[in-house]
């Protein structure tokens, strides 16, 4: 019987705030943000506020020798330094703070639109994939 108390106190002191403080301080839930910020949105063309990027144009498509083609949205991905440099900087009970290195030579990336956070339906993605981690969470506060 006394374990069973110690599991209800265990639940009580779990707040809302430390289980997602523990879920994003995770490296998978990191990368999963990260991923849908590049690849599910600006790989595809499309800024953080789901506003879509400028197109390539003709001549940028002569010059890349086809690998931009004409009439594509931009993607920013170069080099892949931009999207290499996405990170979590800041984890705290009710939010996170996604960073990246906008400025390149001679031109700051942001001058095409919130490029850095998540659109709402890879938010809504990103609460599935965390959903099991939350459950996972929660169970290991409660028995610890």
């Amino acid at each position: 019987m006394q374990r069973a108390i110690q599991v209800a106190r265990n639940i009580q002191k779990t707040t809302d705030r430390r289980v997602f403080f523990l879920t994003f301080t995770r490296g998978d839930a990191q990368n999963q943000v990260i991923e849908l910020n590049t690849e599910g949105q600006l790989r595809l063309g499309i800024t953080s506020d789901g506003s879509a990027l400028p197109v390539y144009s003709r001549a940028t498509e002569v010059i890349s020798g086809g690998a931009k083609i004409a009439g594509t949205p931009f993607t920013l991905y170069d080099t892949g330094a931009f999207y290499e440099s996405f990170k979590m900087s800041n984890v705290d009970g009710d939010s996170v703070t996604i960073s990246a290195d906008t400025v390149k030579p001679n031109k700051d990336l942001l001058e095409y639109g919130d490029l850095i956070g998540l659109t709402d339906g890879n938010i809504t993605k990103l609460v599935n994939y965390i959903i099991p981690i939350i459950r996972d969470i929660v169970i290991k506060e409660a028995l610890k």
